[in-house]
């Protein structure tokens, strides 16, 4: 009897050992080789499809559609600028005045390098101003470090005349 219940055991034992060097020296299953993807190439700026390598507002693909208004343009702008305000904190100490200082921040050039616009946007002209949708450059007009008036010529293209869309409204 003695003897059948050591070789119960050493068969209990047998199997506990092969079950416990099974289970540890079993490879878990490789992970799958990750693909990667490569960047698109350069082309034109294109609102219906944001550039990966430049995350921006979905807010910027709106500016200058023919859809809206040229006062919704001016509450863009204004947001994009406000939403920019909230995230670089260092804006205050940093002097803006022109056009192009502003534009120059919201596509990118500030302390975290967040840009709002892609610098590739058609409403950004060739000397780095942020134009309504007649090609004018808005008039950003700082009220105080955290506050700006934004002010956009119209269709006649001229400053401060009765077709001027100013926001906020005054």
């Amino acid at each position: 009897m003695k003897h059948s219940l050591w070789i119960a055991v050493a068969i209990v034992a047998l199997i506990a050992g092969v079950w416990f060097y099974d289970t540890r020296h079993t490879a878990p299953p490789a992970p799958e080789p990750t693909r990667r993807l490569k960047p698109p190439p350069p082309s034109f700026y294109d609102p219906s499809e944001p550039d990966p390598r430049n995350p921006t507002s979905p807010l910027a693909r709106t500016l200058n559609r023919p859809d809206h208004s040229a006062q919704r343009d001016l509450e863009i702008v204004y947001t994009l600028l406000f939403q920019t305000r909230q995230f670089v904190k260092d804006l205050p100490s940093r002097p803006l005045g022109t056009n192009a200082e502003f534009t120059a921040v919201l596509t990118g050039d500030n302390s975290l390098q967040l840009a709002a616009i892609p610098p590739n946007h058609p409403a950004v002209n060739e000397s780095g101003e942020l134009t309504d949708r007649w090609g004018t450059p808005f008039l950003f007009h700082p009220v105080s470090s955290s506050e700006t008036t934004l002010r956009s010529a119209g269709p006649d293209q001229q400053l401060f005349t009765d077709d001027d869309l100013v926001y906020p409204e005054e």
